[in-house]
Parts: structure tokens; sequence; C-alpha cells
């Protein structure tokens, strides 16, 4: 393998291709160009060729500056430094016509999946752009991400956030590594990955939830168990994690990483309680089911707080500790104490 260098002339202009040479032919590697005080790079000697013809006329109309997705975009993030946008609207035919063939193929017939329908089901055609920036400050560096869409279904009605101010907890300790706060609905996203996989397949999603109560009724757990009800639909919309510098005490097994606390809204306690005992019953049916799949449960006090934990056949020492407490489900993943600081946090919280 060789590679040559060439260059023509163009509309005044000088382009630049460096290609490779073999037994099957010359191939260009990369091409550009310095026009109008910018370089150009491509991979395609025609591509370079229209984007010199461009920077030449300046034709703003002719250019991809006047896609409306574009200036969409540009609305949102003109005060930004660098950003890369993504066209995505341009690839939905390619998608559509992969599921055509599939579909053609008789992918998916069995499982009552219409491939066909699929992108839209999903709600590929409303996605428009992503997008990234970044700004530069003189104290702080700021980077946006983006979707852009026309109608919130499919996979996107997942994103079930809330459009109010992200909350500001008093109990998330001092000690924090880091913090995530958001406003997000747990019955509104269970609620669309119900109609995204009845959109899927209707046949299926029933066959499932059928499987899923014959499977409790036969590990014994009594009619009426609904998880949605009372645990999904009793989660509130505010959302907030925080990880805490390494467990002391070693409860946590090596690779996990920094201990992590989850606080979840709940908006009946009575209610979500109901629904963890639920839980408790699926997982004691799983564990009668296939004794190799093992949970265990148990509880502990902590100053007036009842702390539960789920151990796992095989994990050691690891458990998943919890408790509900001031209107919160907290999880805690690995570690007592980083729950035990927490609870202490909620109690105290000038110490948060």
């Amino acid at each position: 393998v060789a590679f040559t260098d060439s260059s023509e002339e163009f509309r005044g202009e000088t382009l630049y291709y460096h290609e490779k040479v073999s037994e099957v032919g010359t191939e260009l590697d990369v091409a550009w160009a310095v026009t109008k005080g910018q370089l150009f790079l491509s991979s395609r000697k025609l591509l370079l060729q229209e984007s010199v013809a461009l920077a030449i006329d300046s034709d703003i109309a002719q250019s991809f500056a006047a896609q409306e997705s574009f200036k969409t975009v540009q609305s949102q993030l003109d005060r930004s430094d660098m950003m890369l946008f993504i066209n995505v609207a341009p690839l939905l035919p390619a998608v559509d016509a992969i599921c055509q063939a599939a579909s053609e193929a008789g992918t998916g017939a069995q499982l009552g999946i219409n491939m066909t329908d699929l992108p839209r089901v999903l709600g590929l055609d409303a996605l428009r752009s992503v997008a990234i920036s970044l700004s530069l400050k003189p104290n702080v560096t700021l980077i946006d991400f983006g979707l852009f869409y026309t109608e919130k279904k499919g996979l996107l009605k997942l994103l079930a956030y809330g459009t109010e101010a992200y909350p500001q907890p008093k109990f998330v300790p001092q000690n924090a590594i880091s913090v995530g706060s958001s406003r997000f609905s747990f019955p509104k996203m269970w609620a669309a990955a119900e109609e995204l996989l009845t959109g899927i397949s209707p046949a299926l999603m029933a066959m499932a939830t059928a499987q899923f109560q014959q499977f409790l009724l036969s590990a014994g757990v009594e009619e009426g168990v609904d998880l949605r009800k009372n645990l999904i639909n009793n989660l509130g919309q505010e959302l907030i994690s925080f990880s805490l510098p390494g467990d002391e005490a070693g409860e946590a097994p090596a690779g996990l990483g920094n201990p992590t606390v989850m606080a979840l809204s709940v908006t009946d306690s009575t209610g979500f309680q109901v629904g963890l005992d639920e839980l408790k019953l699926v997982l004691s049916s799983i564990t009668k089911v296939n004794p190799q799949v093992a949970f265990t449960f148990g509880q502990m006090d902590y100053q007036g707080t009842t702390i539960h934990n789920i151990g796992f056949a095989g994990a050691g020492d690891f458990k998943i500790h919890y408790t509900v407490k001031n209107g919160y489900f907290v999880l805690s993943i690995g570690s007592y104490s980083a729950l035990t600081e927490t609870i202490l946090a909620m109690t105290s919280p000038k110490k948060s």
C-alpha cells in the first residue's frame, strides 16, 4: 500500500487530496482546502467541492444553516461557543427500509410485532435532531445536551421529567461527592412503558402479563398483588441521588465504587409500604420456584427508624438497605452506614 498527494483548482481555490493506492485501485484518504479563512476536511471530493462553493458564494439559503431543524437548535443554544449537531430526521427512511426488509423476512411475526410500523411505535419519526453545546465562561464550562422532537411519544415518552425547578433537598450529607436532583414521574414512565410494549405487540404484552400472574399464583402469592397501584403509583416526582466517600466499615464489595444513595418522594407512605411488602412476596416466590436465586430479608432499628435490607445468594455481605422516612423512599446500595448518614441528615438538616 502506498499513498499519493495531488491537488486541483476549483473556482479559484486549491483542493488537496491524499489518496491510498493499492492493488484494487486508488481510494481517497482525506481531502482538504483552506477557503475564506476556514479549513475544510472531508472524506469525499464532491462534498468538499460543495462546501467550498457554498463558502465562496456565502449562500446561506442553500446551506445547512437554512434548515428549520438547525435553526431551532441554534435558537436554543445561540450563546454556545461550540456545538455538535446531528440531523436525525433524514435517517428515518433508512430505518424504514431496514424494518421493511425485516418484515418481508418474517422477523417478529411469531411475536405479533409489525416491523413496518415499529419506527413509528418507537417514536423515531418524531425525533428531529440531537445537539450538544459547549459554553466557555471565565470560571466555568457549561455543557448542554438536547433532544429535539415534534411529539413526545414512544421511547421519548419514557423521559417523564417534570418542567418545574429541580428539588433542593436538605438531607444530603455534607461529605457527599456528587449530587443529582430532578423531577421525574415513575408512574408516567410506567404507563408509557406499558403503552409502548402494547404498541409493539398487544399479544406479547397480554401474554407476558398473564404469565406473570400465573407465576405468582403457582408460587403461592395470593391474588390482589398490584405493584403498580401500591408501589409505582405512590412514588412522587422528586428524584435525588448522591454518592458518599468510600465506606470505612468495608461493607460494600470491591468494585462497586463509592456508596450510592437514592431518595424518591412518596405520596402515600402507608400505601407504598404495602407495595414494598408485596415486592418481598414476589421476590420470595422467585426463591421458592428457583432456590438458586435466593433472597434474604432483614431489618434493624436506627434511632427510631426501621431500616430494611435485601440480600442476594452468592453476594456475601452485600445488601440493599432502605427505609421510608419524611415522605421519601431512601435506598442505599451496599452500604448501611451511607443510609444512616442520610437518616441523620434528615433528622438534623443543619448537617446536610
